[in-house]
């Protein structure tokens, strides 16, 4: 009867140093993974492969205001009505400035420079803010859409 409690003691330091071994790797490559992309990040704008200022358009929907105006995967967006946008959050504060509707502005690069198109913001469904249509990233951001 006494190698019964002493199997469950085994059983349970097993579970616990499992689940602390598990915790341990797991915030080491959360950090790391993070580290990793944010340098990631960083060196892909230095080689000209992300945009220093703008956001990159990885998507855009079929039929969407942004396709509809233009827009076509690998643009960067740089300015809405001539507000300049140098990353994802002065994007999506500068639409927020509008209504679903709305025409705006958009100034963007693409391989044949800096280029200017027309868009008539849509609404997102079910929710009553403006919608471009496009799926994103800029820097060291994770793609989105907006």
């Amino acid at each position: 009867m006494a190698a019964l409690p002493k199997r469950r003691m085994t059983i349970i330091w097993l579970l616990f140093g499992s689940v602390l071994i598990c915790s341990w790797c797991s915030l080491l490559s959360g950090v790391g993974g993070w580290l990793l992309g944010y340098d990631l990040g960083q060196r892909e704008t230095r080689a000209g492969l992300l945009p220093e200022v703008g956001v990159l358009i990885v998507r855009v929907e079929r039929d969407s205001p942004a396709d509809q105006g233009g827009l076509a995967r690998g643009d960067t967006i740089t300015a809405i009505n001539g507000v300049v946008v140098a990353d994802v959050p002065a994007l999506r504060d500068e639409l927020l400035g509008y209504a679903p509707g709305d025409v705006v502005k958009v100034t963007y690069r693409d391989d044949l420079g800096e280029r200017a198109a027309s868009v008539t913001l849509g609404r997102f469904p079910e929710e009553n803010r403006p919608y471009l249509g496009i799926y994103y990233t800029a820097r060291a951001e994770s793609p989105s859409d907006l």
